[in-house]
């Protein structure tokens, strides 16, 4: 883990030590996942293996494109506002950057 983007983050987040162990735990789930991955390779081949997660794709976009033929069609606008505050550590002032309605 390259140590300089982990500081970088988590000095940019409210709660650090929180986010520090979800990262730990993301690295985590993805070194087991490929493990996984790497077992049901060896255990079945590429070509099946390539096979469906082709088939599990396709099955996928088919049931949420049935899904997405139950919602009515509609246009509508939502009020978005945003509200930006810049540390003043980049040279911007405290609500400099904000955008009011």
């Amino acid at each position: 883990m390259n140590q300089a983007v982990l500081d970088l983050i988590l000095a940019n987040v409210r709660t650090p030590h929180e986010r520090s162990g979800d990262v730990f735990a993301q690295i985590a789930a993805n070194q087991r996942g490929t493990q996984r991955f790497v077992e049901l390779v060896t255990r079945y081949g590429s070509d099946q293996v390539h096979h469906y997660m082709k088939e599990l794709l396709v099955y996928t976009e088919r049931m949420t494109r049935q899904l997405l033929t139950g919602i009515p069609e509609a246009n509508t606008v939502l009020p978005i506002s945003l509200t930006m505050m810049v540390s003043q550590r980049t040279g911007a002032h405290p609500g400099e950057n904000q955008h009011q309605p």
